[in-house]
C-alpha cells in the first residue's frame, strides 16, 4: 500500500463532531459534543492516508481566534500530529493578521506546549 503524504487542510463538521466523540467523549452522543459557534468555526484537521486523524475547531472575530476542542485519534497520538496540526494553526493566524489567541483545554487532558518562538 502506497503511504499518502500528510494532508492539513479544512475538514467538515460532522467529521469534526465524529473525532471530538470519540476521543473526548465516546460514551455521549454526537449532540453532547456541539459547540456553540460551530457552524461558523473553521475546522482543520490532519489527515493521514487518507484518514482525518486530528481535528482543532478555530472562531475567529474581530482580529482575535481561540481554538477549541482539540482532539487525535488514540492510535494516533503521540506521532507528532497534534503538534504539526498546532503549528499550522499559529502559522494559519498569523496570515489572517490575528492580534490574539486564546485556549480553553481540560485539566485531565494537558498538553506540552513546542517553542513557538
Amino acid at each position: 500500500m502506497e503511504n499518502k503524504p500528510i494532508v492539513i487542510t479544512e475538514v467538515g463538521l460532522k467529521e469534526v463532531l465524529e473525532i471530538r466523540r470519540e476521543v473526548m467523549w465516546p460514551d455521549k452522543p454526537i449532540s453532547f459534543v456541539s459547540v456553540s459557534g460551530d457552524e461558523e468555526a473553521t475546522h482543520l484537521g490532519v489527515i493521514v492516508n487518507g484518514v482525518v486523524v486530528s481535528v482543532i475547531s478555530l472562531f475567529i472575530q474581530n482580529r482575535e481566534a481561540q481554538f477549541r476542542k482539540f482532539a487525535t485519534l488514540i492510535p494516533y497520538q503521540r506521532k507528532g500530529h497534534g503538534t504539526t496540526l498546532l503549528q499550522y494553526v499559529f502559522d494559519y493566524l498569523k496570515s489572517k493578521q490575528i492580534k490574539r489567541v486564546t485556549c480553553n483545554a481540560r485539566v485531565e487532558k494537558p498538553i506540552s506546549m513546542p517553542h513557538l518562538g
